[in-house]
């Protein structure tokens, strides 16, 4: 079985050293940004938002959301596109 620096790109994982280089020296942490300036700061870096998932009090679905939201959660797919999760600031 390889080790964390053998793993390159098996099955969708994204070596490790890949996800370093998206903000030199490992900058890229948006937790706690709201949408808009999540938006900037990515925009800048020319990494794309793919997916916004909503995350909200238990019986309270929604989907909606907007640019005043806050991140909460972060997930790097790869050098150029990320996951991110919002709730109501």
């Amino acid at each position: 079985m390889p080790n964390a620096d053998e793993i390159s790109e098996i099955d969708g994982i994204v070596d490790v050293g890949e996800i370093a280089d998206l903000g030199d020296n490992n900058e890229l942490d948006i937790v706690g940004y709201t949408l808009r300036e999540a938006k900037q700061k990515l925009n800048m870096m020319d990494i794309c938002i793919v997916n916004v998932e909503v995350i909200s009090q238990p019986r309270e679905n929604t989907t909606e959301y907007n640019d005043d939201y806050r991140i909460i959660k972060q997930e790097i797919l790869d050098e150029y596109r990320i996951k991110i999760y919002v709730c109501k600031g």
